[in-house]
């Protein structure tokens, strides 16, 4: 999506009023006053900033919260017994702080290590911050998070409407049957890209095309290796348009890439929905969700900096098409299971500390069902 504008400095991390209070704190009472509190379903408001209608982001999480059956979605912040701020941080919002007593839960989807200006300004109505851009990245490695701040929880990108051309939601993908292209790959290279874009989301990425480029002409393969710079297809960070979902719902391996600063994309949950068997590099914030996927089981992982144990995994599944088609099958399964919008809603509810204080809540039931609760809780 369109990279954000560079926010002002963060304020600093201290023990005055004005910083996000600690998952320890207690929320006072009035943040909680309400006569319309609904036994066993948590009033939920989603916060957007005037980006409401395109971005896949707010489509993802519109998605989810609708879905939970604990959640009912209202129109005001004043009538929310939680308000659900989305911000990618873009040119297109406006990033004013949600109105209102409620606590707010702010999903971070801005690109990069920056923490959303505006942050300390929600203060003690701040019950959860998540991050999808939580580590940081050299040249395609995982080196740090991206902050030290307890606080800041790890987030990542669904399945979901992005990839609903797919039809049925079934345990096979879309084209069950014999797929056209051996690999398909549609990572950006440096044709059209500024040198700052370049440097920060697409070097590595170039280098992985390239190696996989080289492959499938040494061996003549079916594949589509390259961006997709048609305007009707190509994608954007509104919606994926049809020939690239086209491609890797015909493809037999799909061959992805995060950016070369942080971890996070879309493109590996189209690619994972499209039950082509995966190859992504090597991840860490996978490993902080629920259900994360298993190398070898749900999707293959290589090191973005070994060209040749790269080659030889492509050549690996390239000679054993039954083996990618049943990791494909199972990482597609992986998602529809455990890893669509309503799973990153649960996942959220789950994980605030106001849960910890549901005695100051009229919605008692709720967080008391909330904390109870294994697994699915929609």
């Amino acid at each position: 999506h369109t990279p954000p504008l560079p926010p002002p400095p963060p304020p600093p991390i201290s023990s005055s009023s004005s910083t996000p209070c600690l998952p320890c704190r207690r929320l006072s009472q009035q943040l909680w006053r309400s006569s319309l509190a609904t036994a066993s379903r948590l009033r939920v408001h989603l916060w957007s900033n005037g980006t409401w209608k395109s971005p896949r982001e707010i489509q993802l999480v519109k998605t989810g919260w609708l879905k939970h059956r604990r959640v009912q979605m209202v129109e005001s912040p004043h009538n929310a017994e939680l308000i659900v701020w989305i911000s990618t941080r873009s040119r297109l919002e406006t990033e004013v702080v949600p109105p209102g007593l409620a606590p707010v839960v702010l999903l971070d989807y801005a690109d990069g290590c920056t923490i959303h200006q505006y942050r300390g300004q929600l203060g003690n109505r701040e019950v959860g911050y998540f991050k999808r851009s939580w580590m940081q990245r050299r040249d395609g490695i995982a080196v740090r998070r991206c902050t030290n701040d307890s606080t800041v929880q790890t987030f990542a990108y669904s399945g979901g409407v992005a990839t609903e051309p797919y039809g049925p939601q079934d345990s096979v993908g879309y084209g069950a049957g014999p797929r056209y292209y051996t690999i398909v790959s549609t990572l950006r290279t440096s044709e059209g890209e500024s040198a700052q874009v370049m440097k920060q989301v697409h070097s590595r990425r170039g280098i992985i095309a390239s190696w996989t480029l080289e492959f499938v002409r040494s061996r003549q393969l079916k594949a589509h290796i390259g961006a997709l710079h048609n305007d009707r297809s190509k994608i954007s960070g509104y919606h994926p348009g049809p020939v690239y979902l086209s491609l890797i719902a015909n493809a037999s391996i799909v061959v992805t890439a995060n950016p070369a600063q942080w971890e996070g994309d879309f493109r590996l949950w189209e690619a994972l929905l499209s039950g082509a068997c995966v190859f992504v590099d090597k991840m860490e914030i996978l490993k902080h969700l629920p259900h994360p996927p298993v190398h070898r089981r749900h999707l293959v992982e290589y090191d973005p900096s070994d060209k040749e144990a790269f080659l030889a995994l492509l050549q690996e599944f390239v000679e054993k098409p039954a083996l990618a088609r049943r990791i494909g099958r199972a990482g597609r399964h992986l998602v529809l299971t455990h890893h669509m919008p309503v799973d990153r809603a649960d996942y959220i509810l789950s994980h605030i500390p106001v849960r910890r204080h549901s005695q100051s809540s009229p919605n008692k039931r709720f967080w008391t069902e909330m904390r109870s609760s294994e697994g699915h809780t929609y």
